[in-house]
């Protein structure tokens, strides 16, 4: 695939997919044999085989925020990759990793980096502020100042 064949595939399965919360579009974007390679902080589920697998993760997320929003900030593309920084918001309106609805607007960053094969996204990488998600949340304290002085 061409650099912005893949630039496209990647958007497409952000703004479709995962901003649209839209658990069938992912067949559209991403191989039957997905691989997610998760955060490395502690509690995270590690690395997931398979796109149902994947899915069931993914609609863990969409269900607890169900107005999610997520933007694409940047993206960088190389032969077979595509790095994005990304932000993201949701209302936090069902039990989300044991932590009970709060009804608060949670705000968080992350990167992923996917990898494409045969026209679809086969591989990720993925690393997001956990910790940021889980302050606001008020399921661990505060552990940084917000302003810089």
């Amino acid at each position: 695939m061409y650099k912005d064949e893949i630039q496209a595939l990647v958007r497409g399965f952000f703004e479709e997919a995962v901003d649209g919360a839209n658990l069938d579009a992912f067949d559209r974007y991403c191989s039957e044999d997905y691989v997610w390679h998760g955060g490395a902080d502690p509690g995270a589920i590690g690395d997931l085989h398979g796109l149902d697998r994947f899915k069931a993760a993914c609609a863990t997320i969409f269900e607890a925020f169900p107005d999610m929003e997520c933007k694409v900030l940047d993206m960088v593309v190389g032969e077979d990759r595509a790095a994005v920084r990304f932000s993201a918001a949701g209302t936090h309106r069902a039990t989300f990793v044991g932590v009970a609805p709060t009804n608060k607007r949670i705000t968080w960053t992350g990167i992923g980096i996917y990898r494409v094969a045969e026209g679809k996204i086969v591989e990720e990488w993925f690393v997001d502020d956990s910790r940021a998600i889980f302050e606001q949340m008020g399921a661990i304290p505060v552990m940084r100042e917000t302003s810089v002085s």
